[in-house]
């Protein structure tokens, strides 16, 4: 057997495929793989964090003009007349500016959010989106100024003035997202078609349809559903000139998702709905993920039954929720080397404080290393705590 030893400079295409063949013949032939994985790990294996010059401190690290490259990106990639940024993603002032330089909107879901949101931007470039008002909130939100709702009943339709836009929320496929949405909002079939008649003997300055295909949504088949359904029903209703995409548009946490996935998106959109319907989205997620990086320390390892636990100073109640929802949060290390399979836990008591399971990371991380997570910005910053008393990780801006 030839040696396949590699130093980095001797690393090119033709070496790396000569590699995998002699790998191929090998383990064909019934021989022990796992000698050829020390030669190779470290040269062309585990992904390091090392391109990150951070203390070595537990933080999240944010640079806010990531969030408008992001809104620059989305308006490129699909055809829409207005982002709102669904700002419950992050609502950190630093991500709002930089939202608002770009001149998107704002996607608020309680008076609370609408009131910061004033601080940035012009109410008519806010969009209340959250169905589940009462009265008193709905009056108070119209009394700021906002005059696009979205709505998924009947109920209040009278309080809303004449020049605002209403959106009828439709429900969609609840199965094909990682946080799913379509059970505890939208419309069914009948309550569709009874809102959008009175809707449509109504003065509004516009109606239209909402949907929403669930926060993380990795199959653009979701979107020709519900791409589908507006278009029908924009052909039995045609004072409908509004269609809402809503949000759900996937970020990468392990490298699994395809850089076709938004033209994809853009190109249903363009087989279903009209020119000459106005097209918004309420992106959150895609905005806010990649503006922040979160650097977490190894408190302590542990061996149970044969497989490995890492615990970290962070956990599902210091940033890393969406775990709870099957969110693969995959960690880069400042090591290299072989890798191992590992579960990887937060530090509170809570048995439910874990991070990842089945997760490969070096087999030489210890006690007091650091590791990354990318793509950090959503849904993390906002759903920090205090449980256990373990004080979540501070916000470090950058430029």
């Amino acid at each position: 057997m030839t040696d396949i030893s590699l130093n980095k400079k001797q690393i090119d295409d033709k070496k790396i495929l000569s590699i995998i063949s002699e790998i191929y013949e090998n383990v064909y032939q019934q021989k022990d793989f796992e000698e050829y994985l020390p030669s190779i790990q470290g040269e062309i294996g585990f992904p390091t964090a090392k391109k990150y010059p951070f203390a070595n401190k537990t933080a999240f690290h944010m640079y806010p003009k990531k969030a408008g490259e992001q809104i620059e990106k989305l308006t490129e990639l699909v055809p829409v007349k207005q982002i709102y940024y669904a700002m419950k993603a992050n609502s950190r002032h630093e991500i709002l500016q930089e939202v608002a330089k770009k001149n998107a909107g704002c996607d608020c879901a309680s008076v609370k959010e609408v009131q910061d949101a004033l601080n940035y931007f012009d109410p008519k470039n806010i969009l209340f989106s959250n169905p589940l008002c009462t009265r008193e909130e709905i009056e108070q939100i119209i009394g700021l100024g906002v005059r696009k709702f979205v709505i998924h009943s009947e109920e209040y339709l009278e309080i809303f003035p004449q020049e605002c836009c209403i959106l009828l929320r439709i429900a969609t496929n609840p199965d094909t997202s990682r946080w799913s949405l379509g059970n505890k909002f939208g419309c069914d079939k009948k309550s569709t078609l009874n809102i959008l008649k009175k809707l449509c003997k109504k003065s509004f300055s516009k109606i239209g349809i909402s949907f929403h295909v669930g926060s993380q949504n990795e199959h653009p088949d979701s979107w020709k559903e519900a791409l589908e359904k507006a278009n029908q029903l924009q052909k039995k209703f045609p004072k409908i000139n509004v269609v809402d995409l809503g949000g759900g548009f996937p970020i990468s946490y392990d490298n699994q998702i395809s850089e076709t996935f938004i033209p994809e998106v853009k190109q249903l959109v363009e087989e279903y709905i009209s020119k000459e319907t106005t097209i918004i989205i309420e992106p959150g997620r895609f905005i806010a993920a990649p503006t922040t990086i979160l650097q977490a320390q190894v408190k302590s390892i542990r061996t149970f039954n044969d497989t490995k636990w890492i615990y970290l100073d962070v956990g599902i109640y210091q940033g890393m929720f969406e775990a709870v929802g099957n969110l693969k949060f995959t960690p880069l290390s400042t090591k290299t080397g072989v890798v191992e399979e590992v579960i990887l836990a937060g530090p509170t008591c809570d048995g439910i404080d874990v991070i990842s399971k089945k997760i490969k990371i070096p087999q030489t991380t210890s006690a007091g290393d650091f590791v990354i997570f990318e793509n950090a910005g959503a849904y993390s910053i906002e759903s920090r705590t205090q449980f256990n008393g373990f004080n979540s990780p501070e916000v470090i801006v950058h430029e």
